[in-house]
């Protein structure tokens, strides 16, 4: 019996969401005390108890227009990089997601600290992160759990995932519902069992949303298309939905959390978590 049926919902890994996403920084450089002139009304000093810079964040100034806000977040990023190495390893909802499926499994007691919003990991933690993650990585590798991916036509590149064994209601809306239960994203009429399975939708020359089931594909009504549209965080993509391995879903998180780690182990260097922007 897979161990997914402890899920007591079917979470959402809202990949492509950057709005709750986890970010891991390490600062290989002396955070500079002042910001360039050229960038100076757009860097904001973050200080410590202490009255010291201990980080610095990115503020747009107030009335200028879209391209000089681009083009001086470029000009912040550039000079960001020379002292910090920040990496998004993925958002809250794949996080608790992945503890929730793996904590009766494994050990990462040491990766519970990235539940937290904002928080500072101390050299000595940070190995312990490296090598539960590299645990993880392996154990999700050897897995045979899998949830739904909904998949990008033209790239193959992962937008959403779900993970549920356990039939689960996703979403309804009137007459119908979506539900995922193991490899498969189920479209049921008014909660009759056991509904269609469906492989995909693309957007029609009109516009309209063609989906694609198991066993043929139809023009989805307006109730359908909104539920699946809601689904995908990339409005208008043509996508494929697919079994997909537990090592899938999560491996961009745990590379991520890895890379970081190793990194900053070898140097001996603190990790700083937070979920605000730079």
């Amino acid at each position: 019996m897979s161990t997914t049926e402890n899920l007591s919902a079917p979470p959402c890994l809202a990949f492509g969401d950057t709005g709750n996403t986890v970010w891991l920084t390490m600062h290989h450089g002396e955070v500079p005390e002042t910001a360039p002139p050229s960038i100076a009304a757009v860097a904001e000093p973050q200080r410590d108890r202490g009255g010291h810079v201990a980080d610095w964040r990115f503020r747009a100034e107030a009335g200028a227009g879209a391209d000089a806000i681009e083009s001086s977040f470029r000009e912040y990023l550039r000079w960001r990089k020379t002292w910090s190495d920040d990496r998004a390893i993925g958002s809250h909802v794949v996080v608790d997601t992945f503890l929730r499926w793996a904590d009766p499994q494994l050990d990462v007691s040491a990766l519970h600290v990235l539940r937290l919003n904002n928080t500072h990991i101390s050299p000595a933690r940070v190995p312990l992160m490296c090598f539960q993650a590299e645990r993880a990585i392996e154990f999700c590798r050897r897995s045979v759990d899998a949830g739904v991916g909904i998949f990008d036509v033209r790239s193959h590149h992962l937008l959403a995932g779900f993970l549920a064994v356990e039939p689960q209601i996703l979403a309804s809306h009137a007459s119908w519902a979506l539900q995922v239960a193991g490899g498969e994203l189920r479209l049921v009429h008014e909660n009759a069992e056991p509904g269609v399975a469906i492989t995909g939708w693309r957007h029609g020359k009109d516009g309209r949303l063609e989906v694609t089931t198991a066993s043929e594909g139809s023009t989805a009504d307006a109730e359908v298309a909104r539920l699946l549209q809601a689904l995908c965080p990339l409005p208008g993509a043509d996508v494929t939905v697919e079994r997909t391995p537990v090592v899938k879903l999560f491996a961009p998180f745990l590379d991520a959390l890895r890379d970081i780690a190793r990194t900053a182990g070898s140097v001996r260097a603190d990790l700083y978590l937070h979920t605000s922007s730079f």
